[in-house]
């Protein structure tokens, strides 16, 4: 009986599965064929039943399913170091983070998830949830969705949003604006609620479950102190409509 084709044939590995008992496999090997897992058995079987063109030796190896980063801020790559080390949080998010990011191009979008995506596949991330604070920013947000569709990763695109100003820390974020007079800072990071909303339905149509599913959008209200009840609310619904899922700060 002639034997199936496939691409790659990771053999002698000790496969940790996601089935329903969670096994863990020894001496087993998992067969690849372009961009799909095809079998996952012993290596005595697998190896006579596919014809492959590359086998890797998995010997002493653990072979794992891809890891899931459940909460990341891609964009954030290119403002790390420097100027972000030794500042406390409403520091860093005021004279360097949203700053800079109120700077970025499209290009700069493009770079930071792209080299985001480097990093996580070489670390074996193959899922991430983008909380993406100037998802606002049309050009932002298209540039980095649309890296995640080309480069093959499954991600979710978390557009972020604050749609309430406490006053309260107004005293504090402006004594903090002030520690750095020659930053050119971000204009006011507060939206209104329909406009936030507007927003990432506008992102949702266009991208929510694009590239063959790999690539969801989700509302992602911020911080809960910068967000209304009726934002939190309508973003719930508007999840729920689209048959989607919310990410925010809690902590």
């Amino acid at each position: 009986m002639p034997k199936e084709k496939a691409t790659i044939l990771i053999e002698n590995g000790t496969v940790v599965t996601l089935d329903g008992e969670r096994n863990i496999v020894a001496n087993a090997s998992v067969a690849i064929r372009e961009d799909r897992i095809v079998d996952v058995g012993s290596t005595a079987v697998l190896g006579k039943k596919w014809e492959v063109e590359k086998t890797i030796d998995a010997t002493g190896r653990a072979v794992l399913p891809g890891f899931i980063n459940s909460h990341t801020h891609c964009t954030h790559n290119l403002l790390r170091g420097g100027l972000s080390q030794d500042r406390n949080l409403y520091d860093w998010l005021l004279n360097v983070l949203y700053a800079g990011l109120a700077q970025y191009s499209g290009d700069d979008a493009h770079l930071a998830a792209k080299l985001y995506c480097l990093e996580a596949i070489r670390g074996g991330v193959t899922t991430s949830v983008d909380n993406a604070d100037f998802g606002r920013i049309d050009e932002l947000a298209e540039h980095t969705i649309e890296t995640y569709q080309a480069l093959g990763i499954r991600a979710v695109y978390a557009r972020m949003f604050y749609d309430h100003d406490p006053k309260s820390d107004s005293a504090l974020m402006e004594a903090l604006e002030r520690k750095e007079p020659t930053i050119k800072h971000a204009p006011n990071f507060i939206e209104t609620t329909d406009a936030a909303l507007a927003s990432i339905s506008r992102l949702m149509r266009k991208y929510h479950r694009s590239a063959g599913g790999r690539v969801s959008v989700w509302p992602s209200p911020g911080i809960p102190m910068f967000l209304s009840a009726d934002g939190l609310l309508r973003a719930k619904h508007l999840a729920e409509e689209n048959e989607a899922m919310l990410s925010t700060h809690l902590a």
